[in-house]
């Protein structure tokens, strides 16, 4: 009994240790398309970008970053192979469904402010050609 109630304290020690983020996207007919996983430890820092968890996806035949999340108030989103061709939009919205940015894509790489904002969850839809994944932002 003592070997089994130290051995069920160590996996409690040792699983904050790793996190994992996984992330799924769907078509317009809600089906998944992909899904990405991401292993980091939660105590790095979260100054360095380069150094947090990037959410990746396809989209529209268009690769998509966005990072840092959680964020302490700006979001970066990359869409890879943007052209003149691509349309491309963002809809921020908070959990209750406020708008917080509604606004088109102008190049390949955003960013969205989200320093005013109080800390919490938000909603990032990106659709690119017609296609839209859905994100989970969270601002701290």
């Amino acid at each position: 009994m003592k070997k089994l109630v130290l051995f069920i304290s160590g996996l409690f020690l040792i699983s904050p240790l790793v996190a994992q983020n996984v992330t799924y996207a769907y078509d317009s007919a809600g089906n998944r398309t992909s899904r990405t996983v991401r292993l980091s430890s939660p105590a790095k820092s979260s100054e360095n970008p380069a150094e947090e968890i990037v959410f990746e996806d396809l989209v529209s035949k268009h690769e998509v970053k966005i990072y840092p999340n959680p964020t302490k108030g700006v979001i970066a989103v990359e869409i890879f192979n943007f052209n003149a061709e691509v349309t491309a939009d963002f809809l921020l919205t908070d959990l209750s469904g406020k708008v917080i940015y509604r606004l088109p894509a102008v190049s390949g790489y955003e960013t969205l402010d989200l320093s005013r904002q109080p800390d919490g969850l938000y909603v990032l839809r990106l659709t690119v050609n017609g296609e839209a994944t859905v994100w989970k932002i969270i601002k701290e």
